[in-house]
Parts: C-alpha cells; sequence; structure tokens
C-alpha cells in the first residue's frame, strides 16, 4: 500500500506539468491566414516617405514584405524577418508623385494577408526635370517590369521623344504606352530593338500645349540575365511647344536614370 500512495503523487503532478506546458502554447489552425498589420505615412518629402506598421503576433509568423505602387505596377521594397522591425525610410522617389504602400505578412505555412494600402503624394521641386520612376529596383530574371517617363514644371508642351539605352545582355524592352499628362488626344510612336527603346508622344494638330506635372510614357522590360545595370536617356531626348521649338530650360539628369538589380 505504501508504493501506491508513492505513485498516485506522482502521477498527479505529471498531469499537472502537462496541463500547464499546453496552456503556455497558442495553438495555430492549419490553413489560417496570419493576421494582418495596419500601415501608416509618418514623413515625406519630394524622394523620401518614411512608414510604420503594427507588428504581427503570430506564433508561425514567417516574413513582412513591402510593396510600392505608382498606379500600375507593383514593386516589392524590402523583405524583413524580423517580427520587430516595423518601419522603413524608401527612397530614391520622383516628386509630385502619388504611390501607395503595403505590407504582406506571411506565415511559415506560407499564407499571407494584406495590409490597408497607404497613399502618399510626394513634394514637388522648382526645376522642370525629365525623369523615371522608379529609379531604383530589384526583380529576377525573367520577370517583366515598367518604367515611367515623366516631366515636372513644363510650360506649354506639345510633344515630347526620347530614347532609353540598355544593355541588352541581361535586359529587354518589349512596348510602351502613352501617359495621362498629354491627354488621350495624341500621336504615339515606339520602337524597341536590343540596348534602345524610342518613344514619341505628340498632340495632334490644333490641340492646345499643355503645362504642369505628369506622366508622358510608360516603357515596359523584362529581365534576361544577372546582375546590376542601368538605364539611361540617350542625348536625343527632347520636349517641344507647337511651332516645333524646344522648350528650354529642362534637363534629363544622370540621377534620373533607373538602376536595376537582377537577381
Amino acid at each position: 500500500m505504501k508504493k501506491i500512495s508513492l505513485i498516485w503523487p506522482a502521477v498527479f503532478m505529471a498531469v499537472i506539468l502537462l496541463t500547464g506546458c499546453s496552456k503556455s502554447k497558442t495553438a495555430v489552425p492549419v490553413n489560417q491566414a496570419p493576421q494582418a498589420v495596419t500601415l501608416k505615412v509618418t514623413d515625406s518629402t519630394a524622394a523620401t516617405v518614411d512608414l510604420a506598421w503594427t507588428g504581427n503576433r503570430d506564433e508561425d509568423f514567417a516574413l513582412y514584405r513591402l510593396y510600392r505602387t505608382n498606379g500600375f505596377v507593383n514593386y516589392l521594397v524590402k523583405t524583413i524577418s524580423d517580427r520587430s522591425d516595423t518601419v522603413y525610410h524608401d527612397s530614391l522617389l520622383s516628386p509630385s508623385h502619388v504611390y501607395s504602400y503595403f505590407v504582406s505578412v506571411a506565415d511559415t505555412g506560407n499564407l499571407s494577408s494584406q495590409s490597408n494600402l497607404a497613399p502618399v503624394h510626394t513634394l514637388g521641386i522648382d526645376s522642370l526635370i525629365l525623369g523615371m520612376d522608379p529609379r531604383s529596383l530589384e526583380t529576377t530574371s525573367g520577370r517583366a517590369f515598367g518604367l515611367e517617363v515623366w516631366v515636372q514644371r513644363v510650360d506649354s508642351l506639345f510633344g515630347a521623344s526620347f530614347e532609353l539605352a540598355y544593355d541588352s545582355l541581361s535586359l529587354a524592352a518589349d512596348s510602351a504606352k502613352a501617359g495621362t499628362f498629354l491627354g488621350s488626344d495624341v500621336v504615339f510612336f515606339s520602337h524597341t530593338e536590343p540596348g534602345l527603346a524610342s518613344v514619341s508622344v505628340t498632340l495632334k494638330s490644333g490641340a492646345a500645349e499643355v503645362s504642369g506635372s505628369g506622366g508622358l510614357a510608360v516603357v515596359y522590360f523584362h529581365s534576361t540575365g544577372t546582375g546590376n545595370q542601368a538605364i539611361t536617356f540617350s542625348p536625343t531626348t527632347a520636349l517641344r511647344r507647337a511651332n516645333g521649338s524646344d522648350v528650354p530650360g529642362f534637363s534629363s539628369l544622370s540621377k534620373w536614370k533607373a538602376d536595376v538589380a537582377v537577381q
């Protein structure tokens, strides 16, 4: 009888310990997407945006993926595996542009949830500039992406023409379409060949010249290899008025090139 009286307390304590351990863990339902986070813009300039989001607390958290969209394509900005890392400073943005950001949360089962969209309008600058957006991006071999060519603070624009030069060993231009700045009543021309994309967009005869800021065209590319490459404006770039004269004072500076990292 003494042996039985010694065994029962040990069994009772084991049951208590096992029960306590089970309560300390959070059961994760199978095939349930992770809890979404809430994203907000905390600051912005002409070229930068600061972002912050609530942290995900799921036990099976894997990573955050931060995306930026400029209206026609989503770009993966950053992949973050530290659940406590919930702020990001995005740079190399274009002035006078509307962007939207969202955060996708992924778990260890490769399920994901998307946050709210957080829009932001970057500040303008005083000078007349022809540029590209995005100015920096990462992609993988074979994936397609688009580049917007935009103009800011132009006065009395009737048409524009430009060429984008690139290394054809790892990039290829596919097609192009007119932007929204000059409207839909335009004559649009594009031509692509290895290493060069040529674009011309002009208002139809009799249309009124346009002033302000906006997108002239979107040029689509896809990657064919790996490595770091740059897409740049060629010297033939021109902005013209209705009488055929050049719009003075604009610059397509080297800082407006697009740096492409293909992995």
